[in-house]
């Protein structure tokens, strides 16, 4: 037992004893002493720091304290009396025990206890307002004692909250109960409800057997209502506080009747509600778990949050974050550790997180493959295509590992999501336990290395070939390009008509030829000169008055590109969210810069013309990632706009 157990344990023994739940701190220090020395062998923790104890006690009243146990007063002459909070709540909880046991006894009240409670630790309610917020805490809330009001009635009613979800509940129904045992009663309270439940007379007439002869059976019912279930008790207490509200003169018997009419009327109320509230959420579920059989089948915990109903409507708002987390850890979580979830959560290679139905990731990837097979053949040859205008090898040409690391990397650029669902386990179980169809089932069949047990190599599930890929960029060459010879005489004549400046080679007597780079003086001596920096230079000072000129074009005589970008963005990303709307602007801006990165546009200082800078935007607009945005002309504006900025800044 610990030392707070010990402590509340001898708190309760003396205050048992004495009848008096206040007691001076000094004459509790005193007893607690003398129980020490007498009981040091049940008292074992509070025994062994007998000798500092001054120092222990005011933290464990702290945490007694907390629990709604213990209360410290300071009073203004700074002596400390302790209030032992749980007497009073087991004396009230002492008389519902009572009251089950005789149905007769009348709902406690301050005035049928003999002990005089603190007002301080008594919490007015109102059963018409508040009431239900304490019903909907449940056990989630500290043991206190509650001083329910009501209406038009002189008598308030004392309970602990434990004793809210079913004790209460419980005895607010005996007391119908035995009202309804008077056959004159019962047929009263009948007939008015006769009108009310017309061609459900039959019903209506078991309900009130029920209540008089199954008592469990009522309460379940009450606390899992129907509609007929929920206007019966509605109806019920309504005619019976009617009636009983118009007597000035009440016995005990009708005021504790009028009590349980109130209270049973409150219950009704906010079962009904609570019922009302899962059955939606329960709606929502479904639809939500209906969205990942949908396209785009991938998505995001920030999609999630706009779910809408078939009327529009949020899911979000009918179903609360930890019924949602609830529900998201239940679908994500395997029945047996060779089981796949109902739902799986991929993190792909950029970082991000997505939610995917087990039963739609063969689909997924099938539906994304056909676009990937144009899409990256069209990415590698354009950038094949490239390398040659800038006659470079590259080593993917030649070497069939390189290559396959090469398209890898263009895979994870272009569809991170479907790089990441390529891993053997996940495919393979897929097969054995979705069971997906034909066509599917035949892709699926294609990426698995079932010897190997692995991934079949992008290369061969995209069927890409270098040397194909390789000559289809060179179809694009410009003809002269293409033949050695040609290309040696077109590039011989661009060197000779070139305006920069040529190595030029010069001749001593005497001496081996040398090539010099500089340019020579009308006396035959060789002049310093930096043809390339100076070349560099100008190609720097052109590329950027191009831009320059692009952002006037587009931005306005100003060239006011920051402010337009501003006003763009509130068109194209219309989240409310402010995180969300930022996260997907860095999104946009960090797809541009990458694109721009590959396309090596700064580093050739080759600034592009309107018609390229356009058709790259709308390139980007067509992006997978960017699919979900609906005001695509904002968007390639804005692209088009930050393009410009981002190539503003390259110096």
């Amino acid at each position: 037992m610990s030392k707070k157990e010990e402590l509340r344990k001898l708190l309760k023994a003396y205050i048992n004893k004495t009848q008096e739940p206040d007691i001076p701190y000094a004459t509790f220090r005193s007893i607690l002493d003398k129980y020490l020395e007498r009981y040091e062998g049940e008292l074992k923790e509070l025994a062994s720091v007998k000798n500092e104890l001054d120092q222990h006690l005011p933290p464990l009243f702290i945490e007694l304290g907390e629990e709604g146990i213990v209360e410290v007063i300071q009073k203004p002459d700074g002596s400390k009396t302790l209030r032992f909070l749980e007497f009073y709540r087991e004396l009230i909880e002492q008389r519902y025990k009572v009251m089950q046991n005789r149905g007769d006894t009348p709902f406690p009240s301050e005035q049928s206890f003999s002990v005089m409670f603190p007002p301080d630790i008594l919490i007015p309610v109102d059963v018409k307002v508040d009431f239900g917020s304490y019903l909907e805490l449940g056990e989630h809330q500290p043991p206190r004692i509650l001083r329910i009001l009501f209406p038009e009635l002189s008598k308030s009613l004392l309970v602990t909250t434990p004793l809210l979800s079913r004790v209460l509940l419980e005895l607010a129904l005996q007391k119908i109960r035995q009202y309804l045992r008077n056959q004159k009663n019962a047929t009263y309270i009948q007939h008015k409800l006769v009108p009310l439940f017309r061609g459900r007379e039959r019903i209506l007439k078991d309900q009130m057997i029920n209540v008089v002869t199954k008592p469990d059976l009522t309460l379940q019912d009450l606390m899992n209502p129907t509609d007929f279930i929920y206007q019966f008790w509605s109806q019920t207490t309504s005619f019976l506080l009617k009636e009983l509200l118009e007597k000035k003169e009440k016995l005990e018997e009708e005021n504790d009747l009028a009590i349980a009419a109130y209270l049973i009327g409150a219950y009704s109320i906010f079962y009904k509600g609570k019922t009302t509230k899962e059955k939606e959420t329960e709606t929502a579920l479904k639809t939500l778990s209906g969205y990942f059989e949908k396209s785009p089948y991938a998505y995001t915990f920030h999609d999630i949050f706009t779910f809408k109903d078939s009327k529009g409507f949020p899911l979000v708002k009918k179903i609360d974050n930890p019924t949602l987390q609830q529900f998201l850890d239940r679908q994500t979580t395997p029945a047996d550790p060779r089981s796949l979830p109902e739902i799986i959560r991929v993190k792909t290679v950029d970082k991000k997180e997505y939610f995917i139905s087990r039963s739609t990731v063969s689909k997924l990837l099938l539906e994304r493959s056909f676009s990937l097979f144009r899409e990256i053949r069209a990415r590698i040859v354009q950038d094949w295509y490239e390398a040659l205008q800038e006659d470079e090898k590259r080593k993917e040409w030649k070497d069939p590992q390189a290559f396959e690391e090469y398209a890898q990397s263009v895979l994870k650029q272009l569809d991170p999501l479907f790089f990441s669902l390529l891993n053997f386990s996940l495919l393979f179980l897929i097969l054995e336990q979705v069971k997906p169809n034909p066509m599917e089932q035949e892709f699926l069949e294609s990426v698995l290395d079932r010897k190997g047990k692995k991934i079949h190599p992008i290369t061969k599930i995209f069927r890409l070939y270098p040397e194909d890929l390789l000559a289809e960029a060179k179809l694009r060459l410009p003809f002269w390009k293409t033949v050695p010879i040609l290309k040696q005489i077109v590039q011989f004549f661009l060197r000779l008509y070139s305006t920069q400046p040529k190595p030029k080679k010069t001749k001593k007597a005497g001496e081996e030829t040398a090539i010099t780079l500089g340019t020579t003086t009308s006396k035959g001596e060789e002049s310093p000169s930096e043809p390339t920096a100076t070349t560099e230079r100008a190609q720097r000072v052109n590329f950027q008055k191009t831009i320059e000129a692009l952002k006037v074009r587009y931005g306005g005589p100003k060239g006011d590109v920051q402010r337009e970008l501003k006003e763009l963005i509130n068109l194209w990303n219309t989240l409310l969210d402010p995180k969300a709307k930022a996260n997907l602007v860095e999104d946009v801006n960090s797809l541009v810069r990458d694109f721009l990165r590959k396309l090596k546009i700064a580093q050739r200082y080759q600034a592009p013309t309107p018609e390229r800078l356009e058709k790259l935007a709308e390139e980007l607009v067509a992006h997978e990632a960017l699919e979900r945005i609906r005001n695509k002309e904002a968007l390639k504006k804005y692209i088009l706009l930050y393009m410009l900025e981002v190539l503003s800044k390259v110096r």
